[in-house]
């Protein structure tokens, strides 16, 4: 009797656990980023962190393709990232493209960070102009002229996409 009581309660356990996805979809809800971030609000922050760092950590950028990056860092030049910190591409491109702008030496002064909701939306920020389909997106302009964007996930890589934009 207490073997078949401890069955049904394990069963109950594990059958719940698959039907809250409601529940937790609230719970994330609650984490999701939105407005302009700084990139240490995105690596010191409670949730975001868990990705952040680790994401960073792990990639090693290509340092043939960062020293041709290099030449680049003009204070003419802003990158635009548009993510979504419940977006696992997001999660995954974020930090190696930081991983990149700081190998390459570019000052972040430079980046305008936007985290969003799931519908590309950001309170108090006007995103229409930027046509966000996808995140993230780096939006990559040159004396306020957009020269080209990385969207989603790289062709190639990361850095490799970015020197073939900035070589237009």
């Amino acid at each position: 009797m207490r073997k078949t009581f401890i069955l049904v309660v394990v069963l109950f356990s594990i059958l719940r656990t698959g039907f809250s996805q409601q529940d937790s979809a609230k719970i994330n809800k609650d984490y999701i980023v939105t407005g302009y971030c700084g990139i240490n609000d995105i690596k010191n922050g409670k949730i975001t962190s868990d990705w952040y760092i680790p994401g960073y950590s792990s990639y090693t950028p290509d340092n043939a393709v960062v020293e041709k990056l290099k030449p680049f860092t003009e204070s003419n030049m802003t990158i635009t990232i548009v993510l979504g910190t419940w977006c696992s591409d997001s999660q995954e491109q974020f930090p190696r493209f930081i991983k990149i702008i700081h190998a390459m030496g570019l000052d972040v002064e430079n980046l305008n960070i936007i985290c969003v909701d799931r519908q590309k939306k950001a309170e108090g920020i006007n995103l229409e102009s930027l046509k966000i389909e996808k995140v993230p997106t780096f939006i990559i302009s040159r004396d306020e002229d957009e020269i080209g964007r990385i969207i989603e996930t790289p062709e190639t890589t990361l850095e490799k996409d970015l020197l073939n934009i900035l070589n237009k």
